[in-house]
């Protein structure tokens, strides 16, 4: 108790773990979207991403993609990277290559 009352406490301190995961999100105004217009939404996600990793002091190990088409319909894409980074133009690359993988000429996309 004395050591206490002096500022001496040894029991180990506990702090909180960091979150596992973040996110980000953007819904294009429009159902058919034009492939400018998804790059753009892309890049503002990497950038909301990367700002997010950077004030945790964090890095990103995987990404992972979710896009909602306009009928509900949706699908998910993921990506381990080769090193883990807060670089916004390697996330911007990995999320322009994980979408070019759909066929963007289909029903639009959700709001």
């Amino acid at each position: 108790m004395l050591d206490r009352a002096h500022g001496h406490d040894p029991r180990p301190v506990t702090t909180a773990a960091l979150p596992a995961t973040t996110s980000t999100a953007r819904a294009l105004t429009t159902t058919s979207s034009t492939p400018d217009q998804i790059r753009r939404a892309l890049l503002d996600l990497a950038g909301d991403l990367v700002h997010r990793l950077r004030t945790g002091w964090r890095t990103c190990r995987q990404l992972e993609l979710q896009v909602t088409f306009a009928d509900r319909s949706h699908t998910i894409r993921s990506r381990i990277l080769k090193d883990p980074t807060d670089h916004g133009p390697v996330l911007t690359e990995v999320l322009y290559a994980m979408f070019a993988r759909w066929a963007c000429s289909g029903p639009g996309f959700a709001r």
